[in-house]
């Protein structure tokens, strides 16, 4: 429609400050959490990417659980990203019954973290934050 398109016209007009500050998110996020790492949390690699995203993938899915409902008590929103398509309703039924961990644990343990341009270094930081107290409690 007309109306998406003008969102998304003013949207690419700004692109590459948008893309700047997502960047600039991604950035303190990935510094700042890194050190998770030594805890058995998987953190988002660096590789060539656009700063659509962010997570983490915790070590179990009680933690991961326990980890949405601390940020959230913070007013911070984050979601769990990815459903194994073996178990989806759809593809449930049509699955050969193959054992698939990986894609278990990812269902169970990825975590989402916000992004968005307007989060910004600041926004982050916070975020960042409240999940290291999550771990260094």
């Amino acid at each position: 429609s007309e109306l998406i398109a003008a969102f998304l016209l003013a949207q690419l007009e700004e692109v590459e400050k948008i893309q700047r500050m997502r960047m600039q998110a991604w950035r303190v996020y990935q510094s700042a959490l890194s050190a998770l790492q030594n805890h058995g949390v998987l953190v988002m690699p660096d590789f060539p990417h656009n700063a659509h995203l962010f997570y983490l993938v915790c070590r179990s899915l009680d933690e991961r659980t326990a980890l949405i409902a601390h940020l959230k008590a913070q007013g911070i929103a984050s979601v769990f990203h990815y459903l194994s398509l073996h178990k989806s309703p759809y593809f449930a039924a049509r699955h050969d019954g193959r054992d698939l961990p990986n894609a278990d644990r990812f269902t169970d343990c990825l975590l989402r973290l916000p992004m968005y341009a307007e989060l910004g270094a600041d926004g982050a930081q916070r975020i960042c934050e409240a999940i290291l107290s999550f771990y260094n409690r």
